[in-house]
């Protein structure tokens, strides 16, 4: 063997790490149509602009952070920009400590309440979500199991 094995692992590796990128990028476009779909496709009427301002998502690679958004406010909706950051802060830090991970939330406190009486709120974000990320990583090539 002429080729000295560390190489052929640093390579291995490297390629390995790689697609871990291509997958949490993929991953981040997923949480960006997630929040449009939410805020475009909810079917509640929109009082203060709260409940829409407070949708958001992260991605986490091995419990790290490697982008997130929940910041833009509709109409007056400046609580909900605050609320969801911080509920999107809560579930970062229990999320798990392994993998690529996609979490998308809604952080005020009735989000649940609007949904349970018949409105979409995170729904259709949710049920277009694995589609989505199975498009895109389809599209770059990785072969998807269903």
């Amino acid at each position: 063997m002429t080729t000295p094995v560390r190489m052929i692992t640093d390579k291995l590796a490297a390629d390995a790490e790689n697609k871990k990128r291509v997958i949490a990028n993929t991953l981040c476009y997923a949480g960006e149509k997630c929040i449009e779909e939410a805020r475009d496709g909810g079917t509640y009427i929109d009082q203060t602009g709260n409940l829409r301002s407070s949708i958001g998502y992260a991605v986490l690679m091995n419990g790290q952070v490697i982008q997130y958004d929940c910041a833009d406010k509709v109409k007056d909706g400046d609580e909900g920009v605050s609320e969801g950051l911080k509920f999107l802060q809560s579930r970062i830090k229990k999320a798990s400590k392994k993998g690529i991970v996609l979490i998308v939330t809604a952080g005020m406190n009735y989000a649940e309440y609007v949904e349970a009486k018949g409105y979409v709120v995170l729904s259709s974000a949710e049920l277009k979500a694995p589609d989505i990320v199975r498009q895109l990583m389809t599209s770059i090539g990785f072969k998807i199991k269903k």
